[in-house]
């Protein structure tokens, strides 16, 4: 009886998640633990965790899910779950690691032939790469993902794809096809915020960019928020009304939207919010203030490889008069790569074929060769015989 009345309580949990409704700290992290559940019931719980932007406990959940499925041999769950551990993974930053866990989901849902699972994985990988700087292959996965999406009306798939699109041209500095994506992702305005908050901030930022509005886009990001609770949610909050305030209120939101985000523990969207609010800064000639918020954030993007971002960044601090650090990591040839790319080269100065690194990081040969392409002229090098030298210097 237990398992059914925790059954019980876990969907309603999840009906006042999705209407809109405050939920209890923990209920989720409790029922995606509970073992007397039905396992879609304990996956749908996690999934909620990350929709209520605690992503730290749906990473701990996915793993623990993922652990069950291949104990288990359920190799379809395996990839939702694998799905899930690589979201949670990309709204924390740690980028190689998300893009790692997207392409062996997606390598399974395809030998699965899971052809809707590998839509959202394509959707999410893309995501990956676009926040990495790979803008070619970030376009290669998310139409293919669109393609798919808009042929079977896979309406939250062709979000996430859209969304991808849009995160090559944020991180870019080009906005306004940005904003075109983003829109065209925004699906249902009048639905609960919940199913659209992992677009919306992007949105809000793309608009405002542009010199237009979408207040109405800020208003659910702050009631989704309100009814999270979570110092991710609040901090994204903030940030969407510090964009649209004036400056008498700005500084104030964005101050707080960097004291939510530190709560939440340092990650891209911490990074993203002291680029923007230094950026703010710099435009009100504070540039004392608006160094020290940017060499922060261009830290935080160094070290996840997010290099369309670490360059935005890099360009606002020289408009304070800062000298740039030719040593900077990103500074370095290694620096240069993606991080998908400094994973196959160094497998591939250690000796390994184009094969036995596509085994190792879950992607297609004629990829890993794609890879080299693109990494041999960064590192100045002719051919794989000259790794290891490169690698060296």
């Amino acid at each position: 009886m237990r398992g059914s009345a925790s059954a019980s309580g876990t969907l309603a949990a999840l009906a006042d998640l999705y209407g809109g409704e405050p939920v209890r700290a923990g209920v989720f992290e409790e029922a995606a633990r509970d073992v007397e559940v039905l396992f879609s019931e304990r996956f749908l719980a996690a999934h909620a965790a990350h929709a209520l932007a605690d992503h730290p406990t749906a990473l701990r959940l996915a793993e623990l899910l993922l652990d069950h499925c291949r104990s288990h041999g359920l190799l379809g769950w395996q990839a939702t779950c694998l799905h899930l551990l690589a979201e949670a993974q990309l709204a924390l930053g740690a980028l190689e690691s998300a893009s790692r866990t997207a392409a062996e989901g997606l390598r399974i849902a395809e030998y699965a032939g899971l052809d809707h699972r590998a839509c959202y994985l394509r959707a999410t990988l893309a995501a990956c790469v676009a926040v990495e700087g790979d803008a070619e292959r970030c376009r290669e996965l998310a139409h293919a993902a669109l393609d798919h999406a808009e042929a079977h009306e896979l309406g939250c798939a062709a979000a996430h794809a859209h969304r991808a699109l849009a995160l090559a041209h944020l991180g870019a500095g080009d906005p306004a096809p940005a904003l075109a994506h983003l829109d065209r992702a925004d699906r249902h305005p009048a639905g609960p915020p919940v199913l659209s908050a992992f677009l919306l901030p992007d949105l809000v930022e793309a608009a405002a960019r542009t010199g237009a509005s979408r207040p109405g886009a800020t208003g659910r990001v702050v009631r989704w928020a309100e009814r999270s609770g979570r110092p991710a949610a609040l901090a994204l909050a903030a940030r969407c009304r510090a964009l649209e305030a004036g400056d008498e209120q700005a500084e104030e939101l964005f101050a707080a939207a960097v004291a939510h985000g530190e709560r939440a523990g340092a990650g891209l969207e911490l990074a993203r919010t002291r680029l923007l609010f230094g950026e703010w800064l710099r435009r009100r000639r504070r540039r004392s203030d608006a160094r020290r918020v940017l060499r922060e954030a261009l830290e935080s993007f160094e070290k996840s490889g997010a290099r369309p971002w670490a360059e935005r960044a890099r360009a606002e601090l020289r408009g304070t008069g800062e000298v740039i650090d030719a040593t900077s990591s990103t500074g370095t040839p290694l620096g240069r790569l993606t991080p998908q790319e400094r994973e196959v080269v160094r497998l591939a100065a250690a000796g390994h074929s184009n094969r036995e690194i596509a085994a190792q990081l879950f992607l297609s040969p004629r990829t890993v060769g794609h890879h080299l392409y693109r990494a041999f002229p960064k590192l100045g090098v002719a051919s794989r015989d000259q790794l290891p030298g490169a690698l060296a210097s």
